[in-house]
């Protein structure tokens, strides 16, 4: 009930206004890229039947699991009792890390670019906007467990990130003329939770100097020396990812999955496990933090986010290691979240940001608002203080340091720097 007082009663009236500002499609880009898509998918098909010899359909999993077994001559584990393969993107990813035969691997490669911009074209590229040219997200605070808000119709919280084959999704979202897009995200939000959480100094005097805690990780999990990220990419990624893929309790063939998917390398659940095991040397008070609160869920059936705030466990004993390991972080972050977008809803309404300042997304640790060009770093110095202020989760006093960047489009953004 406090959560409620607090929070959601004041929040839902922010939701509203993010909703109704809604954010602007340029529909002229996102009718090219939908052609580029088809053009791009015909490409593909049409190499795959060359390359076959007859006409396959991409999008059927009949066909694609005869070419695959009859023709490639691959073995394939993921068929289903009624004969029927039910393939997706990622389990033909996953087949093509650990293809044996060369000659198939560029046919399971086109195989997946079909698939990839086909979702892109029907899912993406397809926005309904309204008389003024927005799109208008349905932003709900009830469809997550930890609080966060979800977005559904269009779901504006699981764009792709990256171009592929052309295609910049988050680019035909821009900013009306006389205003900049910018983003304030919070900085390595749920890594810092549990680091403040359990009390690991090591990675608190990192954060509190500004030190860059991925690097150091790459450092301590391969070896290296290295004093920027340039010098090691990939460590650099694979490090990073492997401490979110983890963080709530993954196993090693589940992570080794889940950086397959997310860098298109594929690592052997043996070498990961290997990473894992020096990763977690370098935080074991976080290693500790997490067991703890798998223990206390075991015995109580209760798990608390760092504002106190609990949830009453019904799901099997077998389940509560993962809720036990990512619901405490996962919720305190939507709980920072969600009070700071309190705070600038009542900042707004106190006249302390323009009325011309608008909040039109939250995507995770993150928001997007549409600000007047000439008045883009006094807003957004504001917005950030605002989302600074210190707050108390776990027993400590914490500031949870905000990034910001700017662009005439969601992917054309740039860094800010803000003036001492």
């Amino acid at each position: 009930m406090e959560y409620y007082n607090d929070v959601i009663q004041h929040l839902q009236w922010q939701v509203m206004e993010i909703q109704m500002n809604g954010m602007l499609v340029d529909m002229g880009r996102a009718a090219a890229m939908r052609e580029l898509a088809d053009a791009k998918y015909k490409e593909y098909n049409g190499w795959i039947n060359e390359a076959l010899g007859y006409k396959l359909n991409p999008n059927s999993p009949k066909q694609v699991l005869e070419c695959l077994t009859k023709d490639l001559g691959l073995s394939i584990p993921q068929v289903k009792k009624d004969g029927i393969w039910r393939d997706s993107t990622d389990e033909l990813s996953l087949l093509k890390a650990t293809i044996p035969l060369p000659q198939a691997l560029p046919v399971v490669e086109a195989l997946i670019a079909c698939r990839d911009v086909r979702k892109k074209s029907g899912t993406y590229l397809n926005p309904v906007p309204w008389r003024d040219g927005r799109v208008r997200s349905q932003f709900r605070l009830y469809g997550t467990l930890t609080w966060r808000l979800s977005s559904r119709d269009p779901n504006l919280q699981n764009l792709p990130r990256r171009e592929s084959h052309g295609i910049d999704v988050k680019s035909m979202y821009i900013a009306p003329p006389g205003t900049r897009l910018v983003e304030l995200d919070y900085s390595a939000l749920e890594d810092r939770i549990p680091s403040y959480a359990s009390g690991c100094k090591t990675l608190i005097d990192l954060f509190d100097t500004g030190a860059n805690v991925h690097l150091y990780r790459a450092n301590e999990m391969f070896g290296g020396k290295w004093t920027n990220k340039k010098e090691c990419p990939t460590e650099y990624d694979l490090a990073k990812r492997t401490r979110y893929a983890k963080g709530y309790g993954a196993s090693a063939p589940k992570v080794s999955d889940t950086l397959f998917l997310e860098m298109h390398k594929y690592f052997a659940p043996s070498f990961v496990a290997a990473l894992i095991d020096k990763m977690d040397a370098t935080m074991p008070e976080v290693i500790a933090w997490h067991n703890w609160c798998w223990e206390e869920a075991e015995k109580t059936g209760i798990v608390y986010d760092g504002f106190g705030t609990p949830r009453i466990l019904y799901s099997p004993k077998r389940e509560l290691r993962q809720t036990a390991y990512s619901w405490p972080t996962q919720a305190t972050a939507s709980g920072i979240m969600n009070r700071s977008l309190v705070r600038i809803y009542h900042a707004k309404r106190a006249g302390l940001l323009r009325s011309d300042t608008r909040c039109i997304c939250q995507v995770h640790d993150s928001l997007v608002f549409e600000i007047h060009e000439d008045h883009v770093e006094s807003e957004a110095r504001i917005i950030k203080a605002l989302m600074e202020e210190p707050v108390t989760i776990f027993g400590r006093r914490t500031v949870f340091p905000v990034e910001a960047k700017s662009g005439s489009n969601w992917s054309e953004m740039k860094e800010m720097r803000f003036a001492a």
